[in-house]
Order: structure tokens, then C-alpha cells, then sequence
């Protein structure tokens, strides 16, 4: 561990675009306040870039904290990452995937997320349209989820783990 001044961090795209949780970002919040010392570790790449800990990095960059402890981690991204990149080696040798965009119903920050259609699945490309209800899994486990758009890629979209889409309906 060493540390390492905040405004030296650079923040990747993926993250700067995101919208963290409330839950979170109050607890952190609440731990700054009471104890003034992090409550997670911030991760960043040789380059220091950041790939774990945005969350603290904004309660800290709020409270005007100039020098932060860090990992540096020899990873470009997060460990869990080697696992997805031999699904993706699978997959280099498919042409096309495609992929649903979607919102859960009821949640209030109404957040975009994306999910990747199995392969296995044929026939069913002219049944889903923008609107139609999938399942699919979440950090929640199987979920709702309500189409805002469909693209069909050889590239995935986003730079984190996608999960896949559970059933063509939801009933």
C-alpha cells in the first residue's frame, strides 16, 4: 500500500459515466464522518488508473482529501475480469452477438443496463421489441427488465462483465 495524491488518479470513462448507488455512497459518507480514515481500499494500475474504489474516491474528492492510500494492483482490470475474458475467447469465434439494453421496472434511477442474448437462442430475433419484458440475471438474482434498445456487436459495449438474459418473456 502507498499513497498517493488524489488529483494524480485518472478515472476511466466507464466510471466517470456511471451513477453510484445512494446506499452506498451514504454509508461511506457516514463512515468519513465518523471515524475521518477510508472505509475500502482504492485500486488503481501502474498508470494510476483507477479500477476499484470510485465510490471512496468521491467521498474523498468531497471532502478535499489531498494524499489517499491505494493498491496498486498489476491487473488492468479487476481479478474477476480474467474469468470473463476466457468466455470472451469463446466467443471471439462468433460472428455477431446480440445485446438488450434495459431498465428495471419500479427503480427509481431508472439506470440503462445491458445484457447479452445466449447464442443457443434462434428464431426469436423479429419476437423482442423496445418495450417487451425479459428476465434476466442481476446482481438481484433473476429479475424483470423492460427492452429500451437492441444492437447487435462483434465488440462488446462496455468494459465489465455482461451478464446473460434469463427468458425470452416475462410472465
Amino acid at each position: 500500500m502507498r499513497k498517493v495524491n488524489l488529483e494524480d488518479i485518472k478515472i476511466k470513462e466507464t466510471y466517470a459515466a456511471s451513477i453510484p448507488g445512494k446506499d452506498k455512497m451514504e454509508e461511506s459518507r457516514n463512515y468519513w464522518s465518523k471515524y475521518h480514515c477510508q472505509d475500502r481500499y482504492i485500486v488503481i494500475d501502474a498508470n494510476n488508473i483507477l479500477i476499484d474504489g470510485y465510490i471512496q474516491y468521491l467521498i474523498l474528492k468531497e471532502n478535499n482529501v489531498k494524499e489517499v492510500e491505494v493498491k496498486i494492483s498489476n491487473y488492468k482490470k479487476k481479478q474477476w475480469r480474467r474469468k470473463r475474458n476466457n468466455i470472451m475467447k469463446k466467443l471471439e469465434h462468433r460472428k455477431t452477438t446480440t445485446y438488450i439494453y434495459g431498465i428495471h421496472p419500479g427503480e427509481k434511477a431508472s439506470k440503462e443496463r445491458v445484457w447479452r442474448i445466449p447464442h443457443s437462442w434462434t428464431g426469436w430475433e423479429n419476437d423482442l421489441l423496445p418495450g417487451d419484458i425479459i428476465t434476466v440475471r442481476s446482481e438481484r438474482g433473476i429479475v424483470p427488465v423492460i427492452i429500451t434498445k437492441i444492437k447487435w456487436s462483434n465488440q462488446p459495449p462496455i468494459d465489465i462483465p455482461i451478464k446473460k438474459v434469463v427468458s425470452k418473456y416475462y410472465i
